[in-house]
């Protein structure tokens, strides 16, 4: 069962053949109703608000990410970004990026935090390594103004669809999984360079483009807000966890029925 069309597509030459109907495509699920805007929900706001007091980040234009600390959620590329992004601003203009991952020194010695300083914006990051329930996770999502991914690959990227949820507009390139997921064009990042290492097809994303898809989210509330509106419809119709759900519930009998058709054979 494939997560996305490109999914699919790596999977119909090999294995379409057992499949006369087609191979299901069955997406990754979130709890839409947990994962939601705190427009609103007066108790969610001053959780948001509390979490941003933590963060210093009131007051902010906040870009966000949510990803383990491995070379192909590619780092670099974000933290460039946002460097070139911040570059774009005048002074008195103060973005920030929340970056909540597992461990900011990964176990093969990878620091984020050498990263960036190597970017030059140390002030304007700020790290979450704590282990988050979902109701906090929640109200870290709608504290971003924007969510950036920029992997090289992904197989699906659930904190996408999350933040999507959350009613957060997603700046993306376009890479297997999040490009996929995004229901609106104005934030898909041009540019990337593609390559393919031991049969793997890998995504370089341009920090430069992503770097003025930022600002052009940053300078226009209206693409934000009409784009939050649109990849949170999204979340509802397509990733909703009870849709998923029933989408196996209706697959299962019939696989049930195709292995026993091919022990009858």
């Amino acid at each position: 069962v494939a997560l996305t069309e490109r999914t699919w597509s790596f999977l119909a030459a090999g294995v379409r053949r057992f499949f006369s109907g087609g191979i299901p495509i069955i997406p990754h699920g979130v709890d839409t109703a947990l994962f939601r805007p705190a427009a609103g929900d007066e108790r969610r706001l001053e959780q948001v608000q509390k979490l941003k007091r933590q963060l210093d980040i009131a007051g902010t234009f906040v870009v966000g990410t949510v990803a383990a600390n491995t070379f192909r959620k590619r780092f670099d590329r974000m933290f460039e970004a946002f460097a070139l992004f911040r570059k774009r601003l005048h002074g008195d203009q103060r973005p920030c990026f929340v970056v909540k991952t597992d461990r900011v020194r990964a176990l093969d010695g990878r620091d984020l935090r050498e990263l960036v300083q190597r970017y030059g914006i140390e002030g304007e990051v700020r790290f979450a390594e704590r282990d988050l329930s979902d109701d906090d996770l929640v109200a870290l999502f709608c504290s971003f103004d924007v969510y950036l991914n920029l992997s090289e690959w992904e197989g699906f990227c659930i904190p996408v669809i999350e933040a999507m949820a959350c009613g957060v507009p997603v700046v993306s390139h376009d890479v297997q999984g999040p490009g996929e997921l995004l229901p609106y064009a104005e934030l898909v990042v041009p540019g990337s360079m593609r390559n393919t290492e031991e049969g793997v097809l890998l995504l370089d994303a341009s920090p430069e483009q992503a770097a003025k898809v930022l600002d052009h989210a940053f300078r226009s509330a209206e693409l934000r807000e009409r784009s939050g509106a649109l990849g949170r419809a999204a979340a509802v119709e397509l990733y909703d966890i009870h849709h998923v759900a029933q989408s196996w519930l209706n697959l299962l009998p019939e696989l049930a029925a195709a292995e026993a058709a091919g022990e009858g054979n």
